[in-house]
């Protein structure tokens, strides 16, 4: 599996057959033959790149929980519609979908995703200010936001991640806007001295 950090929150998974994008937030990165979007919620810096996807490629489904796909309803007939707690399979991805307590917005519905291949797992957390469903998954790698407000703060992500079994994830920072990311991975890897955290860079694959 291939990892690349789109920038904000968005991702795209690649195998050698089949490519998902999450949380595409700018127009830019539907830009891309692929298979598969998820959506964890709908929010425009998590949403924009959906529809350049979708029209792009033809075939592509896009994989959402209830209130993201009244606001998709053009794109109705291809959509898959998930609930936490589901459980699906497309192409080679096997996905998880977890419920996730969004920041400020109590309305907003956040679904997280863990996404496993047949040697890897990628969890997405979307904007959650808490990482309950996440903890006692067998996950990789784990993409966290640590923007405070919206979402975890630096703080809260780390008092999530000691619920967590030992070892940890990798940690991947995301949707940290104002925060320093390298800051907290230091923090955290003072914490957790055995735990690896990354930062990545808009646009670069994310070393596995």
């Amino acid at each position: 599996m291939k990892i690349t950090f789109l920038g904000q929150a968005g991702f795209m998974l690649q195998d050698n057959s089949s490519t998902l994008l999450i949380d595409p937030g700018k127009k830019k990165h539907g830009d891309v033959p692929g298979d598969i979007v998820f959506v964890t919620h709908n929010h425009f810096d998590h949403t924009r790149g959906v529809e350049p996807f979708l029209k792009r490629n033809p075939e592509a489904i896009l994989i959402c929980n209830k209130q993201v796909a009244g606001y998709n309803k053009k794109w109705e007939e291809r959509i898959i519609l998930v609930n936490p707690g589901d459980k699906i399979q497309r192409r080679t991805w096997n996905l998880k979908f977890i419920e996730g307590r969004h920041g400020l917005f109590s309305g907003v519905q956040n679904t997280g995703v863990i996404v496993h291949t047949s040697n890897q797992s990628f969890g997405h957390v979307g904007d959650s200010v808490d990482f309950l469903g996440f903890s006692q998954e067998e996950i990789d790698y784990l993409a966290i936001p640590i923007s405070g407000l919206f979402a975890a703060s630096p703080k809260k992500a780390l008092n999530e991640l000691e619920t967590f079994k030992q070892p940890l994830p990798t940690i991947i920072t995301m949707h940290w806007v104002w925060r320093n990311p390298r800051g907290f991975c230091k923090r955290l890897q003072s914490k957790f001295p055995d735990s690896r955290c990354i930062v990545p860079k808009d646009g670069e694959s994310v070393p596995l």
